[in-house]
């Protein structure tokens, strides 16, 4: 029945046959194909390294399976099956793979799910996803079985060089009964492999903890001038300070353009090993970059690799952060993913990024997104809504509980809850009852989560953050460690804020390094309080040639009619050199950069950057609340034409102005859509300055006062906010 073509002691009687030459078995480094990574586990017999395969004599039509029993199932109960692989050797297959649930001993159950497969790629893996996961009970046997149809001369089924691991590593289905490969003198395990997840996923997720886990790069250079994986406490440098992605354990991919040294052009792809698509919904990435540009890219497979796509990409200072995209318009059979590092020809910084998955829903998965109130910095006695985003992150419409909890020093301050319900995919954003901030310098503890019974992953439930009370803002530790100075004039550095609610600054402070550097140095400086989107924009109040005490903080107040800051709005404080180095101070800095993301620099005429050198710039602002309403103030100067509304609520309002003539005035007030609202002065005044109070019942919301005299019109808009 069977023809012998391999040199063995196999009786001549035996149906089976192995390759004419035994296959070399490979180096130890890969013996686990790229695949092993994909999935959160993976169960096999044996060690994957191959070393013969077999067919039949005659050719035809066999299964070659392993049985997983409860000792290999059990830890995995609740998980699933969702793909596999098996080594092919030599011939072309179009089959099906069959995953058999619990018979006898020596003999499978019942079919529990069938995927066609067709390999016409001998002598490599093949790997199958399935388009139904099969549930792991964890207490009964399931077997997963490759069918094969090959001609006589071909041998499709690798196996190791054994021993054969009994009643599992190798069955055979033959001529209509199942056996043990080792009956037929084979004492081998098949090279098949079933890939396992629990049912949030990720099916496919990469932490570096044990080195590149199958990820290659493209370049010829190596670490530093190329991507590489190192330890988390890998000092960068030596111009810059290595910042880890987020929860970066003890290692990640980075690459170094500084350590690499001036003059090298560093710009290298990392890339994923391929994974199999089962419909992933989430690709999610954790990253920190110091200038230069990086990349994420995404490609798939369908009847061949279609072409890269960005699908993220930083370019300057950003992070460390978590990114992620919508990979559910890819359905390709096959995925991979890759980032890209370019140092434009230039040096002093580099890029990392770890905690690379992709993600599939689970059926019933909750979880919280956001917390957008309180802020980091809160002002004190600040009357806050917090507000939380949750999210129904499953597949099945859920109801389930929110929280918003506020302690500190161990006692609960604050606490909040509802009920929601929300369909898949959706989110609801909930604005809680106000509280009450305490006095300055009070830490709080901010959790906001969710409760849902049967919750299959619980990690994503709670979002947690500290909030402290405190009327300066500022992102260094106080201590100046050390100075830098542009060899530039014109050139400067600074420091960007979020504004945690409507406010005011009213003063800003910086730090200069002694009179020892730099020398000759000089005690003048520039100073530009700036708004502004994506980076510094709009000039609200600046200082030019100001006098500073080098060694010592200097504290400068500010015009508050200027410096009005609404909720999220950013505040950029900036220092520039009157003159070049030496000829100028040296702005300190303290030890570590911790928000390199918040350090600005900026080069004449017109170039802006973020990234910090050796530490966050000792730069702070410091901030106020409004009264009721918005109250602005302008100090009075002789001959000048001004008005400044000192004071506006919901039931008063307080203007002052000057004339420098004696005029006609007409004071007006209109609403935010032009519309007159009451005229409050219309009369011959006298020059000098004005004050002007009068009762009102107003909404809140935007409002204009125009002030008309024989000299011009001013116009101011005021905001009520409570």
């Amino acid at each position: 029945m069977f023809a012998a073509d391999a040199v063995s002691a196999t009786p001549p009687t035996n149906p089976l046959s192995t390759t004419p030459v035994l296959i070399m078995p490979i180096e130890a480094a890969e013996s686990m194909p790229e695949w092993t990574y994909r999935y959160d586990d993976s169960l096999y017999y044996g060690n994957l390294i191959y070393d013969n395969a077999i067919g039949l004599t005659a050719g035809g039509t066999f299964e070659w399976a392993i049985r997983l029993t409860s000792a290999e199932l059990g830890p995995y109960a609740g998980w699933k099956i969702v793909a596999m692989k098996f080594h092919h050797w030599t011939g072309n297959l179009s089959n099906n793979i069959y995953i058999y649930d619990e018979g006898t001993a020596t003999t499978p159950g019942a079919v529990l799910h069938t995927e066609p497969y067709t390999s016409n790629a001998p002598q490599d893996w093949v790997f199958i996803p399935f388009s139904d996961s099969i549930d792991i009970n964890g207490s009964t046997d399931l077997w997963v079985s490759v069918e094969g149809t090959h001609v006589a001369g071909t041998h499709p089924a690798s196996c190791d060089a054994g021993p054969s691991i009994d009643g599992k590593g190798g069955w055979i289905y033959l001529s209509g009964s199942w056996d043990e490969i080792q009956n037929f003198g084979f004492d081998v395990n098949w090279m098949i492999v079933a890939f396992v997840e629990p049912p949030s996923g990720p099916a496919a997720f990469w932490d570096f903890e044990t080195g590149w886990q199958g990820w290659t790069h493209t370049s010829a250079q190596t670490f530093p001038a190329g991507w590489g994986v190192v330890t988390t406490s890998y000092p960068g440098g030596p111009n810059w300070t290595y910042i880890p992605p987020p929860d970066a354990g003890d290692s990640a991919f980075i690459i170094d353009s500084d350590a690499a040294g001036s003059g090298t052009w560093v710009n290298d792809t990392a890339m994923s090993p391929v994974v199999a698509n089962p419909g992933y919904q989430l690709l999610k990435w954790g990253f920190y970059i110091l200038y230069d540009d990086m990349a994420v890219l995404l490609r798939e497979w369908d009847a061949g690799w279609g072409s890269w796509n960005i699908i993220a990409s930083y370019s300057g200072t950003t992070g460390p952060a978590w990114d992620s995209v919508d990979v559910s318009g890819y359905t390709g059979d096959s995925l991979q993913v890759a980032f890209q590092y370019n140092d434009n020809n230039g040096w002093l910084w580099g890029a990392t990024f770890d905690n690379v998955g992709f993600y599939v829903p689970a059926d019933h998965d909750v979880g919280t997104s956001d917390i957008a109130a309180p802020a980091a910095t809160i002002l004190p006695g600040a009357n806050i809504d917090p507000i939380a985003t949750y999210n129904n992150y499953g597949g099945a419409q859920e109801t389930f509980d929110c929280y918003f909890v506020i302690d500190s020093a161990g006692t609960n301050l604050y606490n909040q809850s509802t009920s929601v319900t929300l369909d898949p995919g959706m989110d609801t954003t909930i604005t809680w009852p106000t509280w009450t901030a305490g006095p300055d310098g009070v830490t709080y503890d901010v959790m906001a989560y969710t409760v849902l019974g049967g919750d299959q992953n619980p990690g994503n439930d709670t979002m947690a953050m500290t909030s402290t009370t405190s009327s300066w803002l500022y992102w260094d530790d106080g201590a100046p460690d050390n100075a830098w100075a542009w060899n530039y004039a014109d050139w400067g550095w600074g420091v960007q804020f979020i504004a945690p609610d409507t406010v005011y600054v009213d003063s800003f402070a910086i730090y200069f390094w002694d009179s020892s550097w730099p020398v000759p140095g000089s005690n003048l400086s520039d100073f530009r309080l700036y708004d502004g989107v994506s980076q510094p924009t709009g000039i609200r109040q600046e200082w030019i040639d100001a006098t500073i005490v080098r060694g010592a903080w200097n504290k400068f107040p500010t015009d508050t009619s200027l410096t009005l800051y609404g909720p999220g709005e950013n505040i950029y404080m900036m220092w520039f050199q009157p003159d070049a180095y030496p000829n100028c101070p040296g702005l300190a800095c303290d030890a570590a950069v911790d928000m390199g993301a918040y350090q600005w620099w900026y080069n004449d005429p017109d170039t802006w950057g973020t990234g910090a050198l050796s530490g966050d710039w000792l730069i702070r602002v410091h901030i106020i609340a409004p009264p009721e309403g918005i109250s602005e103030w302008i100090d009075y100067t002789p001959d000048e034409f001004s008005m400044s509304v000192a004071g506006i609520s919901r039931n008063s309002i307080a203007i002052r102005f000057t004339l420098p003539h004696t005029s006609m005035t007409n004071l007006v007030l209109y609403d935010a859509t032009g519309r007159r609202l009451e005229t409050l002065v219309s009369n011959t005044l006298n020059a000098g300055m004005h004050q002007y109070t009068t009762d009102l019942d107003l909404a809140a919301g935007v409002y204009f006062v125009t002030l008309t005299t024989d000299d011009g019109t001013i116009t101011q808009k005021s905001l009520i906010v409570k």
